[in-house]
């Protein structure tokens, strides 16, 4: 995936502001969409990439000098985040946490009044080695729905490298 595909899939989950913003890259990986999250946020926000691969994130490449980053290794789904967050993003990483539901329920407790959850995910019902829980666009609105979020959003679709599915974003909004 090129980078600016990546940019389309999150760009409209980012609220339109000059003021900075505070989000949080749950399954950073090697910062690929934490990259694309950095090109879309206004000057002087920062982002918290966390990953349980260390050296995945010691290899991030960051030359956005407008906004900051800091990275944090362990398992994102055992982690107490701060509260008051203005953005949360997931990019291929919810088909990696059985109880989803119960997950997004601890993440939207954690957003600020304006804060939003934006998922990327693949648009598919079974599982496999390397998506174990899938979460196909249905069923994360009945998950978004049942966690107390007032608006579950499909924004944009590209297709997926890997295998015959395609890659979703939605924003899950309060």
């Amino acid at each position: 995936m090129e980078l600016s595909i990546a940019i389309r899939l999150i760009e409209k989950g980012i609220p339109k502001s000059n003021s900075p913003q505070y989000w949080v890259d749950l399954g950073a990986g090697d910062g690929f969409f934490t990259r694309a999250l950095g090109s879309v946020l206004p000057s002087n926000s920062s982002i918290l990439a966390i990953d349980q691969n260390a050296n995945a994130l010691k290899s991030i490449k960051w030359d956005f000098k407008s906004v900051s980053l800091q990275t944090l290794s362990g398992n994102f789904v055992s982690m107490d985040l701060d509260g008051n967050i203005d953005g949360i993003l997931m990019a291929n990483a919810l088909h990696y946490v059985s109880a989803q539901t119960d997950f997004l329920l601890a993440l939207r407790i954690k957003l600020s009044p304006i804060g939003r959850l934006v998922i990327v995910e693949y648009e598919r019902t079974k599982s496999n080695a390397w998506v174990p829980y899938p979460i196909g666009f249905r069923k994360l609105l009945e998950a978004g729905e049942a966690t107390g979020f007032t608006s579950i959003i499909k924004v944009e679709e590209a297709p997926s490298t890997y295998d015959s599915a395609t890659i979703y974003s939605a924003i899950l909004s309060l």
